[in-house]
């Protein structure tokens, strides 16, 4: 076993989970996995961006502590392998769709594989804003959300970089197949839809039953 993946190995070992900032879920594909990036096939995958506003404190801080992370792990890299391979972060700026000008925003990627090792489906956990009830209605875009992420670094035939592994994901405001954006209400008592926030069901409808597409913002 070589120097460089013995230090990979201890460095994903020690690395922490951590959580991102409440922020605006982009692309979400957390109801059901991903299986095509346009026609290609791909490993079925979790995996949804999130919206950073440099300009929000919050938002500021966790991409700096990324950004810290990004830099300690590419420091175990050799160069010669970044320079013929590349280096991939989980950090880019947003690109405007049609002038592909930045937006001033930054999208934070994470992704987890949705088979586990036997090929068994597994199903990401997906809470509401109280922590006690899973969440099987669909997530579209513009709900907001927050992250339980773990960054693991990698090196070989397809490049070096950091990937954000997805452990979980607690929606604050939901967008579903209505657009409406329900941030504006305050948590009131009185009727709770029990269907909403209920068991896993393979009955409620998905987002990408309706658009099955790689770019397409629910």
């Amino acid at each position: 076993m070589s120097k460089l993946t013995d230090a990979i190995k201890a460095y994903n070992k020690d690395t922490k989970s951590m959580v991102t900032p409440r922020a605006v879920a982009v692309f979400p594909w957390l109801s059901r996995a991903k299986t095509k990036v346009g026609d290609k096939v791909v490993d079925p995958n979790y995996c949804t961006d999130i919206r950073l506003d440099p300009n929000v404190e919050a938002h500021a801080a966790f991409i700096e502590k990324v950004e810290r992370i990004v830099d300690e792990a590419k420091a175990l890299i050799p160069k010669k392998a970044i320079a013929e391979k590349g280096w991939r972060s989980p950090l880019k700026d947003e690109l405007d769709k049609d002038s592909e000008e930045p937006t001033g925003f930054v999208l934070f990627s994470a992704k987890t594989h949705a088979l586990d090792k036997e090929g068994n489906k597994k199903q990401l956990t997906i809470v509401d804003a109280s922590k006690k009830n899973k969440v099987t209605v669909p997530v579209f875009g513009g709900s907001e959300v927050k992250l339980i992420v773990k960054a693991n670094l990698y090196s070989g035939g397809i490049g070096s970089g950091i990937s954000i592994y997805l452990n979980a994901v607690q929606v604050l405001s939901l967008v579903t197949s209505g657009g409406a954006d329900t941030s504006l209400f305050d948590e009131e008592e009185g009727f709770f839809s029990e269907a909403a926030f209920a068991n896993e069901s393979d009955d409620a409808p998905r987002p990408q039953d309706v658009a099955d597409g790689d770019d397409s913002d629910y």
